[in-house]
């Protein structure tokens, strides 16, 4: 057994005196936010020397990023889904009930649907009757 009360028993079994070196460990915290700008700085300069980092003239840099272009679709709400769903199908009826112009074929006319089914089931009346 020892007499001398200065040392310690766990560092005769190898644990070490101190659990944290500070020292150390502010001086690799500073390193690292002096790289963290650094890197920053020097990203931001070859940005501006190709030119990507002040916005073009005559534009709002806090509104252009968050609004889509002139040709981008429109987010609908609720309302206008289901407007935009009746009037397309209004259309539709609308060009499946009457006759007129082909919008597909230039010189085509265009005719009801029900006209169409009578004429191909008249067509296909004929042609079966005329195989037996």
């Amino acid at each position: 057994m020892h007499t001398d009360d200065n040392t310690d028993p766990l560092v005769e079994l190898g644990y070490e005196k101190k659990d944290v070196d500070a020292k150390r460990v502010f001086k690799y915290t500073v390193g690292f936010f002096v790289f963290a700008f650094v890197a920053w700085f020097g990203t931001y300069f070859v940005y501006w020397k190709l030119g990507y980092a002040e916005a073009p003239p005559n534009v709002n840099n806090l509104v252009s990023s968050k609004l889509p272009s002139a040709n981008n679709p429109r987010l609908q709400t609720n309302i206008t889904a289901k407007t935009d769903i009746r009037d397309m199908r209004k259309a539709e009826t609308e060009l499946l009930t009457t006759s007129g112009d082909s919008t597909l074929v230039k010189g085509a006319q265009r005719i009801p649907i029900e006209q169409a089914i009578k004429l191909t089931a008249e067509r296909a009346g004929r042609t079966t009757t005329a195989q037996r």
